[in-house]
């Protein structure tokens, strides 16, 4: 539990999904999406090329650093989608 009482990622995302990991391929375009819609905004392209690019960087993060403790978190398919979706 963070400090300030709240779930860490990783505790939140085992928690909802029953994994550790985060969010699926599949969660973060329904964030994508969802986001679009609060802000009473569609995206173009570029934009969200952008959040896919950022949210893979974020997802790669954490792989490197549950690596350190030898657990594994980036499927390298998963990895090739989020980059074929990042426009990469």
């Amino acid at each position: 539990m963070h400090p300030r009482g709240h779930r860490r990622p990783s505790s939140l995302g085992l928690a909802i999904r029953g994994r550790a990991e985060g969010a699926s391929v599949e969660e973060s375009e329904a964030f994508v999406e969802a986001y679009q819609v609060a802000a009473g905004r569609r995206w173009n392209v570029g934009e969200v090329e952008t959040a896919r690019a950022a949210g893979l960087w974020v997802y790669a993060f954490n792989a490197k650093k549950a690596s350190l403790d030898g657990a594994r978190w980036l499927d390298p398919g998963e990895a090739a989608e989020r980059l074929r979706r990042g426009g990469a």
